[in-house]
């Protein structure tokens, strides 16, 4: 055998060894050949038919995950009705108005999901993925009044219903509710890039493009104990208002792993992204009204509408703790070769941790309808996330 052949041999007999073949006999096989002309690539492929050794060749890796949510939602700075309570004012003729508090609407704790699915090449460590977040939930709120045929007298619990109504209302409503329902949906296309910076410690950067579409509806009803007939007028209203929101930008994130003994580790992820798109406002309201000293009711139905194109910001921050498990073969994974018969890795994690999203000045909804004088509120969503990853 000559010396250039002997040299790359060699060292190829003294890895395999590692792998838990016999040297001596891969050593004695291949003195079998050193007489011949046989190249390089005919020698390696011997080995990999004799000891079911070969180059690892690594394959596109496919991944899938899956999260439930738990969240809750707020709706920051709107407003739906304001109620007071009158008191005679001290040393001077008048009432004033204490105890003054606005009300919104109040939401508990729902679920959505999360699910995605991608491809990591087997370059770099560099993955593509989709994910998909959906996440519905209500909020709610009543508010009670004191029943005011006509004056207010000090004690009286007032509500005031000025807020966003097209036809103002001419008597004191003793009742108010508001469901608010909120529908998001988030499609990310991401572009990563796994960085293993050391042994316990993981970063995935990546970017890519958000959509969303989103629409926050408003129920309001503003009403009083109809008494026929009496000397005052009287009235009640229903108020529905759309918020429409659909937006495409770009997405900015990091991923962080910090890895344990037992599979355990730390998982933090940040993200935030603008996107451009159309907003809108539709207000319908329902009025009826029944003129003093009759029992007759009158009913009118009025409608506002405003769009316009608007970007909007958004954040999330998720910390959680994992276990991760590698299935792999008996024998282990190697640097440079591996088993014919394992030549796939799997690996499932499970995660669970605390998730918040904050979108702000994300909505809109009308104060003043002869201005049309708007509120923007803010969303926010917190809560547990929890959920799996399948690499195979």
């Amino acid at each position: 055998m000559n010396r250039q052949l002997q040299n790359i041999l060699w060292p190829l007999v003294l890895f395999c060894s590692f792998l838990g073949a016999n040297q001596e006999e891969i050593a004695a096989e291949l003195e079998k050949f050193s007489n011949e002309e046989e190249s390089v690539k005919e020698r390696i492929e011997f080995l990999e038919e004799k000891h079911g050794y070969r180059f690892k060749k690594r394959a596109f890796q496919v991944f899938a995950e899956g999260d439930l949510l738990y969240w809750k939602a707020d709706v920051d700075g709107v407003a739906y009705a304001t109620t007071s309570v009158v008191r005679p004012a001290a040393g001077v003729i008048g009432d004033i108005h204490t105890h003054v508090k606005t009300r919104t609407p109040h939401f508990s704790y729902d679920p959505g999901f999360r699910v995605g699915i991608g491809v990591e090449s087997p370059f770099d460590l560099v993955d593509f993925c989709f994910v998909w977040t959906r996440f519905y939930t209500e909020g709610h709120d009543k508010a009670h009044g004191t029943f005011v045929p006509g004056v207010a007298a000090p004690g009286d619990k007032l509500i005031f219903d000025g807020i966003g109504l097209i036809k103002p209302m001419v008597s004191i409503p003793n009742r108010a509710t508001a469901d608010c329902s909120i529908k998001e949906n988030l499609l990310d296309l991401q572009l990563a890039r796994g960085i293993p910076v050391s042994r316990h410690f993981f970063m995935r950067p990546y970017f890519g493009v958000r959509s969303i579409w989103s629409a926050i509806d408003w129920d309001i009803k503003v009403k009083r104990n109809f008494q026929t007939p009496i000397i005052f007028d009287q009235d009640a209203t229903q108020l529905k208002v759309k918020n429409d929101f659909q937006a495409v930008g770009g997405l900015v994130g990091l991923e962080l792993d910090w890895k344990a003994p037992l599979g355990f580790g730390v998982n933090m992820r940040g993200a935030g992204a603008l996107v451009w798109g159309h907003a809108g406002e539709h207000t319908r309201q329902k009025y009826t009204f029944i003129p003093a000293g009759t029992e007759g009711k009158l009913h009118q139905n009025f409608k506002a509408t405003n769009s316009f194109n608007t970007l909007k910001g958004m954040y999330e921050l998720f910390v959680g703790i994992f276990w991760e498990k590698d299935f792999k073969s008996k024998k282990g994974e190697k640097p440079m070769l591996i088993s014919v018969k394992h030549q796939h890795r799997v690996s499932l994690r499970f995660l669970a941790g605390y998730e918040c999203q904050q979108w702000p000045w994300f909505g809109q909804k009308t104060n003043t309808q002869i201005p049309r004088d708007r509120d923007r509120f803010s969303l926010g969503f917190q809560g547990l996330t929890a959920g799996a990853k399948l690499v195979f």
